[in-house]
């Protein structure tokens, strides 16, 4: 193909692939990726992005029609687009049904081995389990200060796709919980009526950056953190009346009864680092009103287990990552412990966040101890905190460390490595670590364990499965679960040998 063809007309989505990417033909029977919302049997205008020996990277600039063969919705989100650039773009499967949503992505599931089938073959991947609630199921949402396409008046909403400042200026969202869409409506509101300018990405410049909301299911409390640049407030000119129109917006916060009867906690973060992202080292915080940590309950059960179901209350820092949809997170949790269920176990979590899901499963009595690895120090006393009140602390041990530089030189794991039955590893990357796979690989070769392995991407799960089963692991099971209609997201669940 010459370089100088930008674009092409009528081209037929064959497969869609993980993350949206679709799969085309070109006339010439060169494969091209399309990128960005890609529907399967799609006729669609495209652009090219990159040009690469073997094959063509394209972004789609138009829909011109949709595979008949599909059930097509109406009902969908008033921000949802197909050639709309208005649109925010996270629920790109929105448009179609989740039948045909659960069909695609247990086909996407089986796709990701397409390179390593002598892998697959030796297993069934088991039925996806579904959602039964397909709207209002994310306990947390981002939202972004920024530019709002295509004019340059600032406001808050959903960063816009293709661009580095742009933001799409979204009213409510339909994956929300709508008391949730309601309060963000409201603080939209105060903070654009404030006049205090938007964080520039390219100057990094000004003040307004993110606003993160968290609600959790069960208890119902909600935690709402501010992120701003405080290095507006300090190297302006109008320093002073910077400080005292900001002390007059918390001011303002703080007294809001609107706002204390809906929030638990509200929490301000200072972040002057230049990457856009909520959290970093060494940043400073600071809480308008009640305390840190929001605190929630979970009822899990493993299906035909003699005991009942128990409480499990813990708490969780607003950097502490947690499953975004709580109900579902609890269908997938006691599922894969159900896939690794057996007393008097030693567990080993490289991962462990601030877990009160793998708590639970001892306090039904499921495992005997649980050893849990986590870089965040934050989730580490968090996941303490929350061994110490449900009387689990004698039975956990905790090791703030990367997951990828483990080695048994903390004298607790010398002596406890032997004792090792099973490892869980559901990381909060994409894939694992190198260090983590060879650390995988030399323990097997000295002792025998079995290996949950938890992703949400199962392309890049596949090549780890593929290193992980060339040394000495053998693939048992095999699980999709939508935890995310109408994204591409799947979460599998996979047990090893």
């Amino acid at each position: 193909m010459r370089k100088k063809i930008r674009y092409i007309d009528n081209i037929i989505i064959e497969k869609v692939w993980y993350w949206w990417v679709g799969i085309g033909t070109l006339e010439d029977g060169k494969k091209v990726l399309v990128t960005g919302w890609a529907l399967p049997g799609s006729n669609v205008n495209i652009r090219v992005l990159k040009l690469k020996k073997d094959y063509v990277e394209w972004q789609i600039s138009k829909v011109n029609s949709l595979w008949k063969d599909y059930k097509w919705l109406d009902d969908v989100c008033q921000h949802y687009f197909l050639n709309d650039n208005w649109g925010c773009g996270w629920c790109k499967w929105q448009k179609l049904s989740y039948e045909d949503q659960l069909e695609l992505k247990y086909q996407i599931v089986h796709d990701s081995f397409r390179n390593n089938k002598d892998v697959i073959d030796s297993i069934s991947i088991q039925p996806i389990i579904w959602s039964p609630v397909i709207f209002g199921y994310r306990n947390k949402m981002e939202f972004t200060f920024g530019k709002i396409f295509p004019i340059e008046q600032w406001n808050l909403g959903f960063n816009k796709q293709w661009s580095f400042e742009r933001v799409v200026d979204v009213h409510s969202c339909r994956l929300f919980d709508e008391s949730l869409n309601e309060i963000y409506s409201y603080l939209k509101k105060i903070f654009v009526d404030s006049w205090f300018p938007v964080y520039d990405k390219k100057t990094h410049e000004w003040f307004f950056r993110h606003l993160v909301f968290r609600k959790w299911t069960n208890s119902s409390q909600v935690l709402i953190n501010l992120v701003v640049a405080e290095k507006y407030l300090i190297n302006s000119e109008t320093k002073e009346l910077n400080y005292k129109n900001w002390d007059a917006l918390k001011q303002k916060l703080s007294e809001d009864v609107f706002l204390k009867e809906k929030i638990t906690t509200f929490v301000i973060t200072y972040n002057d680092w230049l990457a856009d992202i909520v959290r970093w080292n060494n940043i400073k915080t600071i809480t308008l009103w009640w305390e840190w940590y929001i605190y929630e309950n979970l009822k899990l059960r493993i299906e035909n287990w003699a005991l009942d179901t128990k409480d499990i209350n813990f708490r969780v820092s607003p950097f502490s990552f947690f499953q975004t949809n709580t109900d579902w997170a609890q269908v997938l949790f006691s599922k894969a412990a159900q896939v690794l269920w057996k007393v008097e176990w030693k567990i080993l979590d490289l991962y462990c966040w601030a877990w009160t899901i793998w708590l639970s499963f001892m306090k039904l009595g499921i495992w005997d101890s649980l050893i849990w690895i986590e870089i965040v120090e934050e989730a580490i006393e968090d996941a303490k905190y929350n061994a110490q009140i449900n009387w689990l602390s004698d039975l956990s041990y905790f090791v703030a460390w990367k997951a990828e530089k483990l080695v048994f030189e903390d004298e607790f794991l010398k002596k406890s490595v032997n004792d090792i039955n099973a490892v869980i590893i559901d990381p909060p990357r994409d894939w694992l670590h190198k260090d983590v796979v060879e650390f995988l690989i030399n323990f097997k070769k000295i002792k025998d364990f079995r290996l949950l392995y938890i992703s949400c991407n199962p392309v890049t799960m596949s090549r780890d499965i593929k290193l992980l089963v060339d040394w000495w692991f053998e693939l048992k099971y095999l699980q999709p679960v939508d935890m995310f209609p109408h994204t591409h997201h799947i979460e599998v669940i996979w047990l090893l040998n």
